[in-house]
């Protein structure tokens, strides 16, 4: 039994998961905390309003203004209008000066993501992947750094000049307030995203993140400065896991595969070793994606990584392990379903947010259990992956042309097949067959 099991848990006011790993979850009041993919369905939701509800408030703002140039209300309306606009535009720049820096201190910046929720487009560059989200409160430019004693001030440049290029922003925007004619509606621009760059200013240094896992540059940087002098292996380590990440955000599972062959000890690190289990699972190798998935889990249940803190992250990594390992059982075709259960069972209990868990369950009750609530729970897990990897969606439509099978739905269950092979035509080759003994055998019993 885990601490994690012993804890108190708390729920969630969106979905109503509970979980003992409170720090994962979005607190927004005393009351009300959201797991965080009911907290990415909402900034969702309120990203796509902002889209939709602000431009026609410009316009409309602006079209009043000229009908009624002295009434305050319309002022104060397009002053809210443009105050959300001008944030977004002051996002985009702080993150460009993240970007910027980082290569030129000779760092490399492998993704840099605008806002939160589902992503509205990407682009995939020679070196960098770009994204822009629904909702464009926030931004998050992912940089890495050589392991070496300038580690520590490249970093410290990098996260300075995101706050520094809006301080420069602002003091551009209102000198030319000030140099613009009074009452003018260039003046009222101006001064209005000098203000917006202040604020942002502040906040990045001196204010805090309220989401699990992000720490705003300012307290990154005060940590840089008056912490010890990391040690060689901890600044190896971190980057030897970045590296690997950023290939596993860019879909190259042979190249996360020989990146993490290369690394000394790799197989002393649990994350190292889950990637490489990852780029296994994407080319098909369920086999090697199921030795790896295991041994970092003995890793973490032997303390041998100390890399991991104690605390909610390490024990939402020991979820994610077990719930790795009964998708890669599920996988090979194991017919223990017992044992797979009791894995999914554990991480359901803890992080039911996931949509990878909710997957692994509804295979489970495919396979083993109740086809009818499998089928729907994982319409409703692909419905979730329509913004994510084909490689998921093939396997989602994999498990569903099972399900239509056992359930003698066979135009659905070539509808899906169908699908799986336009996502992903290697998984439909190694799913099939694996299919065509499940449906031998349910015709022998």
């Amino acid at each position: 039994m885990q601490e994690s099991d012993h804890k108190e848990k708390v729920c969630c006011c969106g979905c109503g998961c509970q979980s003992s790993l409170t720090s994962l979850f979005v607190v927004q009041s005393q009351n009300k905390r959201f797991c965080p993919n009911c907290w990415q369905r909402r900034v969702t939701r309120k990203g796509r309003r902002f889209w939709l509800l602000y431009p026609l408030l410009i316009v409309g703002s602006e079209w009043l203004i000229r009908w009624q140039p002295d009434s305050i209300l319309w002022f104060l309306l397009l002053a809210v209008a443009w105050y959300s606009v001008m944030t977004v535009m002051a996002v985009i720049a702080h993150e460009l000066a993240h970007f910027t820096v980082a290569l030129l201190v000779g760092g490399q910046c492998p993704a840099v993501i605008i806002g939160e929720g589902k992503p509205l487009w990407t682009l995939q560059g020679r070196n960098t992947l770009w994204q822009f989200c629904t909702s464009p409160t926030l931004g998050l430019a992912y940089c890495l750094f050589p392991p070496d004693k300038r580690q520590r001030w490249r970093l410290v440049a990098t996260l300075a000049a995101g706050g520094l290029m809006n301080l420069c922003l602002a003091m551009l925007a209102l000198a030319l307030a000030y140099s613009a004619p009074s009452g003018s509606q260039w003046n009222f621009y101006c001064m209005l995203f000098g203000v917006v760059n202040s604020l942002l200013f502040f906040l990045a240094l001196f204010g805090s993140i309220k989401r699990p896992g992000l720490v705003s540059d300012g307290r990154r940087i005060w940590a840089l400065l008056f912490a010890r002098t990391s040690d060689q292996v901890e600044q190896n380590y971190s980057y030897h896991v970045g590296m690997a990440y950023v290939l596993f955000l860019r879909a190259q599972p042979q190249a996360i595969i020989d990146y993490v062959q290369s690394c000394p000890d790799f197989e002393r690190s649990i994350l190292l070793c889950q990637l490489l289990g990852y780029g296994y699972s994407s080319n098909c190798q369920y086999a090697e994606f199921l030795y790896w998935q295991k041994h970092a889990l003995r890793l973490l249940q032997s303390g041998e990584d100390a890399s991991l803190p104690e605390g909610d992250q390490r024990q939402f990594v020991r979820y994610v392990l077990e719930n790795n390992i009964a998708y890669g059982e599920l996988s090979l075709g194991y017919e223990d379903g017992d044992s797979i259960r009791e894995l999914v069972a554990s991480a359901m209990a803890q992080i039911g947010w996931e949509t990878a868990v909710r997957a692994t369950q509804a295979a489970v009750d495919i396979r083993f259990g109740d086809t009818d609530r499998g089928l729907q729970s994982m319409l409703a897990s692909l419905a979730d992956y329509q913004h994510g990897s084909a490689h998921n969606r093939a396997i989602c439509y994999s498990f569903l042309c099972e399900a239509y099978q056992k359930l003698q739905r066979l135009p659905e269950a070539v509808a899906a097949m169908e699908k799986a092979t336009a996502c992903d035509a290697k998984v439909w080759a190694y799913f099939q067959p694996l299919l065509m003994a499940q449906s031998e055998n349910a015709a022998t019993d």
